[in-house]
């Protein structure tokens, strides 16, 4: 039995005719089980507002009071940028779509998808 892909989603706040051409192209590489819509959609961070984002951070993100330059794990060590957020924000608009039209499977990329010589087998595990 093949799968069925309802719908597949790609973050992205490019939505230049060069970046949409290279991301189906990529898309029809990888190739899928069945012809379904391809959205791009993107919330773009940087363009929040100051208010926006510190009402959106969790404030004990950054867990040390150290410095980053000496922190063992600089990734807890620093703040949240706003191009961060704006990827989960971007996460989340697609889990609400998905969720709101009833979609049981999806594919989501980000723009910066490759193919790969891997291709997909499609189907329904057990």
């Amino acid at each position: 039995m093949k799968t069925k892909i309802d719908k597949v989603y790609v973050i992205s706040i490019d939505e230049s005719n060069a970046k949409v051409k290279h991301i189906h192209s990529m898309i029809k590489e990888i190739g899928l089980p069945n012809d379904c819509p391809i959205e791009i959609l993107g919330a773009n961070g940087w363009d929040m507002s100051d208010e926006d984002y510190n009402n959106i951070v969790y404030k004990d993100w950054n867990m040390s009071n150290e410095s980053i330059e000496v922190h063992p794990n600089k990734f807890y060590a620093r703040d949240i940028t706003k191009g961060e957020v704006g990827c989960a924000l971007s996460h989340i608009k697609v889990w609400k779509d998905a969720y709101e039209n009833n979609y049981d499977r999806i594919i989501v990329y980000e723009d910066d998808i490759a193919a790969t010589e891997y291709k997909m087998e499609w189907s329904i595990l057990n």
